[in-house]
């Protein structure tokens, strides 16, 4: 029975990681294995793999020849093709089919797809591919020369997860508890100035506005939080009620000294237009549904350190800030 299924970059190294290592036989033409890449696609003895191992390649980094090494005295069929920009892998009788290079990038940040297919006429077509590529064998001495010539990348364009000093938490969506409304008319010069430098940050100025929370102190978590992470607060509504969301994006974070010299710590945001909060109570709801894996609803800020949860959490507002459903 043919079967095809659609894959997101959690789904594609599962699938790799479940069917790779006890494989008969592998064969795989991808543009770029970076370093840790031998583990990440742990071919053995008899495996073929194309690759773009150039000297342009690996003195930008984007292929590791010592990972190459690693396959080679495994008894992997090495070859090299500066044209390459394929990802596909075929294994025994499926063919993944993917955006996704060999990287750790590419499994752990960045979203990546593809299609898996055990479709006879698939799998026959792509082991033909693979195979017309494999014109230029990696031998010894090319190797040596590509160790020589490499470089470990010094920028990675397509990373969208900013690095963060060592010993901080890394996160992508933040959950910040304990706000209240105020009001800043005290601090309105200063706020007034953020906002105003904040709108030429705008992705979305059509549909968004610059939002901002403010800290009488630092937070110990304040140093943690990145441009571009996600925040979903929790406001005190009144006495009975708080009003969550929707989520907004973080655009900057900026300091300033009041009248009276002391200083305030703002999270300057990206929110949308007439977004949609939920209560906390339906919040709860959500958290148990598809965060549980990070413990009990949140009473305090902290940080969603599971990617697969924050997206899911994201996602049950619709990207104009509205909660998808009607909750």
């Amino acid at each position: 029975m043919t079967m095809t299924r659609f894959l997101t970059r959690r789904e594609i190294w599962e699938e790799i990681d479940a069917r790779v290592p006890s494989a008969k036989r592998v064969m795989a033409a991808v543009s770029y294995l970076g370093t840790g890449g031998a583990e990440l696609l742990p071919l053995r003895k008899g495996d073929t793999l194309v690759v773009d191992m150039s000297l342009g390649a690996v003195r930008q980094g984007v292929t590791n020849p010592k990972e190459i090494r690693k396959l080679m005295k495994r008894g992997v069929h090495i070859f090299t093709r500066a044209s390459l920009h394929a990802k596909v892998v075929v294994i025994d009788d499926v063919v993944i089919s993917s955006s996704a290079n060999v990287s750790q990038n590419a499994r752990n940040y960045l979203d990546e797809s593809g299609l898996l297919t055990n479709s006879q006429g698939a799998v026959a077509s792509a082991k033909k591919y693979i195979a017309k590529l494999c014109v230029e064998p990696v031998r010894d001495r090319y190797l040596q020369e590509c160790i020589a010539a490499y470089k470990p990348p010094k920028f990675k364009a397509a990373r969208t997860v900013r690095q963060v000093p060592k010993g901080r938490r890394r996160a992508k969506v933040w959950f910040i508890g304990g706000l209240r409304y105020i009001n800043a008319e005290a601090d309105r010069p200063a706020i007034d100035r953020i906002e105003k430098e904040a709108k030429r940050e705008l992705a979305n100025p059509e549909n968004c506005e610059v939002g901002w929370i403010r800290f009488c102190r630092k937070p110990k978590w304040f140093g943690d939080i990145q441009k571009d992470n996600w925040i979903i607060d929790c406001t005190r509504a009144n006495k009975r009620s708080h009003d969550v969301g929707p989520p907004a994006r973080v655009v900057r974070k900026s300091t300033y000294k009041n009248r009276v010299g002391k200083a305030r710590y703002v999270l300057v945001l990206e929110r949308p237009n007439n977004g949609e909060c939920m209560t906390l109570p339906q919040f709860g709801r959500v958290w148990k549904n598809v965060a549980a894996a990070e413990g009990q609803v949140p009473r305090r800020s902290r940080a969603i350190m599971s990617q697969e949860c924050g997206e899911k959490l994201l996602s049950e507002w619709t990207p104009r800030g509205r909660v998808r459903g009607g909750r």
